[in-house]
Formats: structure tokens, C-alpha cells, sequence
């Protein structure tokens, strides 16, 4: 699938087209492997949280939510 996005360390697996916005879902190509606060290699999955972008056309401004 097309990254529309353009961000090359992602994998888009989904594209979803309302009449206002998109909806992306994608994922890291590569998954770290060690936790950038404790250096551990023992990471823990505690789910998948959807992030949301909203991108001023005028501006090309980003500003993200949770």
C-alpha cells in the first residue's frame, strides 16, 4: 500500500477516505528493540493507542492528540 504520508520508517497497512479526512493505520517497520528509557531488552506490549494528526492545509502545521 502507498505511504501517503511519506514517512519512510513506517508500513501503511490501511487507508480509509471520509468526505473531510483520512484515516491511516500504519505501523514501524522496525519495532525497537530495547527501551529508550531503561535500556532494557525486555519490552512489555501494553496495547496499541491510536494516535491522531491533524494537519492545517494552510500552514502545513501538525498537531497530534492521543
Amino acid at each position: 500500500m502507498t505511504n501517503i504520508m511519506n514517512w519512510p520508517d513506517y508500513n501503511v497497512s490501511q487507508v480509509h477516505e471520509s468526505e473531510y479526512d483520512y484515516q491511516v493505520y500504519a505501523e514501524l517497520k522496525y519495532p525497537p528493540s530495547f527501551c529508550i528509557h531503561c535500556y532494557t531488552s525486555d519490552l512489555v506490549g501494553f496495547g496499541k493507542e491510536p494516535k491522531f494528526l491533524w494537519i492545517d492545509p494552510c500552514t502545513a502545521s501538525m498537531s497530534a492528540s492521543t
